[in-house]
Formats: structure tokens, C-alpha cells, sequence
């Protein structure tokens, strides 16, 4: 299980949606959205359709107030592994390559 991932289940399994904040530490509008998405779905408790991981790609990088550490985040996908941000986006493509994800969504 990847740090800090929340999965909120519906009452139906698809549409499967990723939807992903603080992929740069200094850009915190994400997270005040999730925390508004995620306290209306647990208040309508399952009462929508498909499943929602919550993924906050990076704490550290928010709790430091920095964009990054060692490379921007959308560029450490590419395969080339080293540094923190590479690491980071290494757990996550492992995590998700055998799920089936209908959308993704990084504010």
C-alpha cells in the first residue's frame, strides 16, 4: 500500500478514478479540495458510483513548502530512477500497474 492512499468504495466498482494532489509541495489548493471531496463522500456514505483513490503523492514535500526536492515530480516518470521524486513516482507506478484506472485527476 502506497503512503498516504485512501480508496473510497461505491456502490459500484467502476468508474475507477485516481485523483491526486500535492504532486508539487508548494501547491496546496489540492489538498483543501480532497479534504471537502472526501468529508461529502464519507458523509454520503458509499452513495456514489465507483471507487476514488485519494493519493497524496507527497507529505514531505508539503510539510517543507518546497516544489520538489530533487527533480520536478511530472518528470520523474519517465523511467529514469534516481533521486526522491523518482523513488516516489517508482511506488506509485507499481502500485497502480495492475488496477484498471479509468481516470486520473492531480490538482
Amino acid at each position: 500500500m502506497l503512503s498516504w492512499l485512501q480508496i473510497l468504495h461505491g456502490h459500484q466498482k467502476w468508474p475507477s478514478t485516481v485523483i491526486a494532489w500535492l504532486t508539487h509541495g508548494n501547491e496546496p489548493v489540492g489538498k483543501h479540495v480532497i479534504d471537502a471531496l472526501a468529508q461529502d463522500l464519507n458523509i454520503r456514505n458509499g452513495q456514489f458510483t465507483g471507487t476514488l483513490y485519494l493519493l497524496e503523492v507527497n507529505q514531505e514535500w508539503h510539510k517543507r513548502s518546497v516544489r520538489s526536492i530533487d527533480t520536478d515530480m511530472n518528470r520523474s516518470f519517465s523511467g529514469e530512477w534516481t533521486g526522491y521524486e523518482a523513488t516516489r513516482a517508482r511506488e506509485i507506478i507499481n502500485y497502480f500497474s495492475d488496477k484498471h484506472i479509468d481516470y486520473v485527476f492531480d490538482f
